[in-house]
């Protein structure tokens, strides 16, 4: 949805508009603008952060086909040790290598 640096770019907008905010109202101005513009741009970080401060993102189809692959490998594995092969899934889970790719390495 965003990255860092747009994000500091937008801390450093808001750091500037509360500053403006400031001088106009010591010199007795209006700063309804300036303060739409700070709520819009605290509504856009809020949005675009999860609540520890991280970045949302969106799963990507290499990770989403990752994820459905991992679970169908549990599964065979689960279902293979519960008909009676624990021999073959004790070798297969200590060759196989699991990365940005499943491999096996035996």
């Amino acid at each position: 949805m965003t990255d860092y640096r747009t994000l500091h770019e937008l801390d450093a907008r808001l750091k500037r508009l509360i500053e403006l905010k400031a001088s106009a109202l010591n010199d007795g101005n209006d700063c309804a603008d300036l303060d739409s513009e700070i709520a819009a741009l605290t509504q856009y970080r809020k949005e675009c952060l999860r609540p520890g401060g991280h970045i949302k993102n969106f799963l990507d189809h290499d990770k989403q086909a990752y994820y459905r692959m991992n679970k169908a490998i549990k599964r065979f594995l689960i279902r293979a040790e519960k008909d009676g092969h624990q021999e073959a899934v004790g070798i297969i889970r200590h060759n196989l290598k699991q990365g940005k790719i499943f491999r096996y390495e035996g």
